[in-house]
């Protein structure tokens, strides 16, 4: 799955940084594209794929590479052999890898389970594996997102709440 996001504006503004999740928040580039694994894991396939995406992209809009920043965002925690044999290592935000090698530096890496447990951070948490954080998500949304949700973005989250946090009950249930 793929989701772009293009800012019109020369910066995010105040209310779009109060949605955008680390790494995301953090870029220059006007246009984030976004390659979302959640059943998957991290893996080379994921990698590539990703690149493919970035690489197409630019090239049909005929955009600069400084104007896109590509995402690998992962509902699993990556395994640490896959983040060793890569070269990611951890920025200065909790989940959010990056890497020196010459192709893949493209290419910063979000781990949803590993996010700080921030507001901004929340609507991207509520896609994580772990119950537990996608809990905290969903109250942190609830609680801090109240005034800003619109009413189809409220009932979204809403919808999403129910079937996932009913799910989690099942699978408790079922251990």
């Amino acid at each position: 799955d793929i989701l772009l996001l293009r800012r019109a504006t020369r910066t995010w503004t105040k209310a779009q940084l109060a949605r955008l999740a680390d790494g995301l928040r953090h870029t220059h580039a006007s246009h984030l594209l976004l390659e979302f694994k959640y059943t998957e894991s991290v893996n080379e396939d994921a990698f590539l794929q990703t690149l493919c995406y970035d690489t197409c992209y630019k090239r049909a809009k005929h955009l600069k590479a400084a104007a896109v920043q590509s995402f690998l965002v992962s509902s699993q925690t990556p395994q640490a052999e896959t983040l060793t044999q890569w070269g990611y290592v951890e920025t200065v935000h909790q989940g959010v890898y990056h890497t020196d090698d010459q192709i893949f530096g493209r290419i910063i890496l979000l781990s949803l389970n590993q996010l700080a447990d921030e507001p901004h951070n929340a609507f991207l948490k509520c896609f994580a594996s772990r119950p537990a954080e996608k809990r905290k998500a969903f109250t942190t949304l609830v609680g801090s997102w109240r005034e800003i949700l619109t009413g189809k973005l409220r009932d979204l989250i809403a919808g999403l709440q129910k079937c996932w946090l009913s799910l989690i009950g099942e699978e408790i249930m079922k251990s």
